[in-house]
């Protein structure tokens, strides 16, 4: 494919549209495409999913339908450190997985008895920490003795139409997995505070799971990989509370989404 910008037909500090001419093996014709300026070396991008003969018609409706065209997410090869949001301890609970998905920063479970392993498989992680070690990283950690912490950087967060997203990737993985990973949370309560960066809130949240880009419209029940609970359970530089102290405070419901970042391959 050889695609060459044609136009810029708009653009402001964070989102730009422009019609290029895309030529792939013997057709040729106009597409448009809007980039989207997330947070620092994160964009994002629709493009048009047909061919238009002229310039003119690439970003007029139907060939771009802003509202149902998917997003693709870009990020730079190497990109750098960025703090995380919702910063604290929790307690995960209700733990659910679609198509057994594992966190990919932790060793894989190992056990003398089939048995073992199939327990820590289901258990998988009882606690999540945010911003606590190191305010760029978010550690799942699990009871069971045979697997390890499962620890993920973090790249970049954003807010579009009440839903917030992060680009993370898990500090050690297997060969066969994602280097980049897109966490969206979704507010479930709108009379609740949004929870900022520091999960001050305790806002109820919702994250789904599908391989590839950030999506949008997500449905946990269909395509997330795994859902859970959260209960906040004290901020970074506190003790755990106890768990009578614990349960009193607004659980932070969490279907964790986490989405295979376009460029993984590359």
């Amino acid at each position: 494919m050889r695609m060459v910008c044609h136009s810029v037909e708009s653009s402001t500090e964070k989102e730009e549209m422009i019609v290029a001419h895309v030529t792939t093996g013997c057709q040729s014709g106009y597409v448009c495409m809007v980039f989207y300026k997330r947070d620092g070396h994160v964009i994002e991008l629709q493009q048009s999913n047909s061919l238009a003969r002229v310039p003119e018609d690439a970003c007029d409706f139907p060939s771009f339908n802003i509202l149902k065209l998917p997003y693709i997410t870009l990020i730079t090869a190497k990109p750098h450190l960025r703090p995380c949001p919702y910063l604290g301890r929790y307690i995960v609970t209700g733990l659910s997985q679609g198509r057994h998905f594992r966190p990919s920063g932790g060793t894989p479970v190992v056990s003398d008895t089939e048995t073992a392993v199939t327990q820590c498989n289901d258990l998988q992680f009882q606690s999540l920490t945010v911003g606590c070690s190191e305010v760029n990283t978010m550690q799942f950690h699990s009871s069971c003795s045979v697997a390890e912490t499962s620890t993920y950087s973090c790249h970049g967060s954003w807010e579009d139409n009440g839903t917030n997203y992060l680009i993370a990737s898990p500090t050690s993985r297997k060969s066969v997995g994602a280097r980049r990973y897109c966490f969206i949370y979704m507010a479930t309560d709108t009379s609740a505070s949004s929870g900022g960066e520091d999960g001050g809130g305790g806002s109820p949240l919702q994250v789904a799971s599908v391989a590839e880009s950030c999506k949008r419209n997500i449905n946990p029940a269909s395509s997330a990989e795994w859902a859970f609970n959260l209960t906040l359970n004290g901020q970074c530089d506190e003790k755990s509370l106890a768990a009578g102290t614990a349960t009193s405070l607004l659980p932070i419901v969490v279907f964790v989404g986490i989405f295979m970042i376009m460029l993984n391959s590359r």
